[in-house]
């Protein structure tokens, strides 16, 4: 009953994703619970203020469980093993900050270069692919491909946040989209159709109740589009197109009870 295990969702990023669950905002990453809690789980590895760079320096707390005791990775379950999994990555609303342009520099800026935030994203990715090949080959699979997806660095408005701007952000954008197409990696843009505006965020740079809204609806874009074997979406009989956790409740009523 493999088929059956719960789609593992991982969302990794910064403060926007940190803030996914906002009830006040009705967070995309809420969004894609409500979307899955039938089918899946989705976790939240989100850490405000981080940029690449920390993200990079800390991935194994990341990844794997607080507790020392606990070395298990959160991607060590069936649904990864299995390839019912997907994870986002979605970094740089910090990392394009100009209040750090030195590559050497430590404490107080977040700003990370642009062909430095480029590596690290190039190296997180890598250590990503890395840990699910772990999770898989210990369950004897072998991947082909990786269900990543990569979000690109939003616009900011530059009147509530003096070092930032969307000028700069769209070059880490850009980016985002470069390393997708090298690293074969799928990704979410932000900039296209119905991209992400001033009135999208709360304070400038945080989405708001539209600015999770059009975030939500491109991740699901995206599930459909280049992994629709993990879009939960139900059929004309109203059941989901993806194995649910435990049978449908049509599938119980013809049994005789125990």
């Amino acid at each position: 009953m493999s088929d059956r295990h719960r789609i593992s969702v991982t969302l990794i990023g910064d403060s926007i994703t940190q803030q996914s669950f906002s009830p006040i905002h009705q967070g995309w990453g809420a969004s894609l619970a409500d979307w899955y809690s039938r089918t899946g789980d989705v976790c939240n590895r989100g850490f405000s203020g981080y940029n690449s760079r920390w993200i990079l320096e800390n991935f194994e707390g990341v990844t794997r469980s607080a507790n020392p005791a606990n070395t298990r990775s959160i991607f060590d379950n069936m649904g990864v093993g299995s390839n019912r999994y997907f994870v986002t990555l979605f970094l740089g609303a910090n990392d394009s900050s100009d209040d750090a342009t030195d590559a050497n520099t430590r404490g107080g800026g977040q700003g990370v270069p642009l062909a430095e935030y480029k590596g690290n994203m190039r190296a997180i990715i890598s250590a990503l692919k890395a840990e699910i090949t772990a999770v898989q080959q210990g369950q004897g699979k072998t991947p082909h491909s990786f269900n990543i997806v990569l979000v690109t660095t939003p616009p900011v408005n530059h009147a509530l946040w003096s070092t930032r701007t969307s000028e700069r952000a769209a070059t880490y954008a850009a980016a985002v989209r470069e390393l997708a197409t090298e690293e074969q990696c799928h990704v979410c843009d932000l900039w296209t159709d119905d991209p992400i505006n001033d009135n999208d965020l709360h304070d400038g740079l945080h989405f708001g109740a539209s600015g999770n809204a059009k975030m939500a609806e491109r991740v699901k874009s995206v599930i459909r589009e280049k992994m629709a074997e993990l879009a939960p979406d139900d059929d004309d009989a109203g059941k989901p197109k993806v194995a649910l956790h435990l049978p449908h409740w049509s599938e119980l009523g013809a049994r005789p009870p125990k």
